[in-house]
């Protein structure tokens, strides 16, 4: 048996025992290794070239990557990136005192073993403990938008992790589109201002958020105002919302995720100094925002 493609069906990485357990003759694995195709890091371990540090220490330690590792590994947003490798271990599994495997860099998460619906769920409740509650709502969010999880399946994760259940249901929201949108969003929230995310409005289009009816937060990418035609296609949307009495606040993406404490003076500021018009509850219910 082929020991490359073994190691590619169980992710390019794995223990002696593994590959012989599939068929992988000990002249064929070493072999390989005289040949250069697969590489050997630590004893016992074998690797195909250019397997991920975060696959090697899974099977260096015959476990699970989970936590911020599986949420990064999956394409969800984090706020921050780390070099550490977070694996799952059952926590009856003991660790001899002379075990020489690396622990630098390696975050384990010992738990009694217990069945979870999704290993992204699973790794959901474990980045609870590692992340503020703030930056752990960011791929909470973004689960829910992809529907990879639902609600209930963030919040269960979330109380197991330590974080409240009745904040989680205030503040996740489907809707939301991106990062900063969530760093944007909470603290409003938090500030007990009514938000929306995604709203549609007539003679606008889809906008990012929606603060008390009246003030619109739009959070714009590098890549976005690159082209011309967005940004023309933003003043037309900013001329639109004038006419309907709404005030636009524009914010690059990396100024919310750097200081979102600035979007919510803003906003308070717009608030305690503009009166909202006569007309603006027919308008209001006319355009969609009510």
């Amino acid at each position: 048996m082929d020991p490359v493609a073994v190691l590619a069906r169980l992710g390019g990485a794995a223990r002696r025992e593994a590959l012989l357990g599939r068929g992988v003759s000990v002249d064929d694995l070493y072999g390989a290794l005289s040949r250069g195709v697969i590489t050997r890091p630590f004893r016992g371990c074998y690797v195909l070239p250019g397997t991920s540090r975060a696959q090697v220490m899974a099977a260096l330690y015959r476990c699970e990557v989970s936590c911020i590792t599986l949420i990064r590994r999956s394409n969800l947003p984090l706020l921050r990136d780390t070099d550490a490798v977070h694996l799952a271990l059952p926590r009856d599994r003991a660790r001899r005192a002379t075990d020489k495997r690396p622990r630098d860099g390696v975050r384990f998460h010992r738990e009694d073993r217990e069945p979870w619906r999704s290993p992204l769920a699973h790794a959901l409740k474990l980045a609870a403990r590692c992340l503020p509650r703030d930056e752990w709502l960011v791929p909470a969010d973004a689960l829910v938008h992809r529907r990879l999880l639902s609600v209930d399946d963030v919040v269960a994760a979330g109380s197991d992790g330590g974080i409240g259940s009745t904040w989680i249901r205030r503040v996740i929201d489907p809707a939301c589109g991106s990062p900063a949108e969530t760093v944007v969003r909470v603290p409003l929230m938090e500030a007990g201002l009514a938000v929306a995310s995604q709203v549609d409005i007539a003679t606008i289009g889809r906008v990012d958020l929606v603060v008390e009816r009246r003030v619109i937060i739009e959070v714009d990418g590098r890549s976005y105002h690159s082209d011309p035609a967005a940004f023309a296609e933003d003043r037309r949307r900013d001329r639109a919302a004038a006419r309907l009495g709404l005030t636009v606040l524009r914010y690059p993406a990396s100024e919310v995720l750097q200081a979102p404490d600035k979007v919510l003076a803003d906003v308070r500021e717009i608030l305690q100094f503009s009166a909202p018009p006569a007309s603006s509850a027919t308008r209001n219910r006319r355009n969609g925002l009510t």
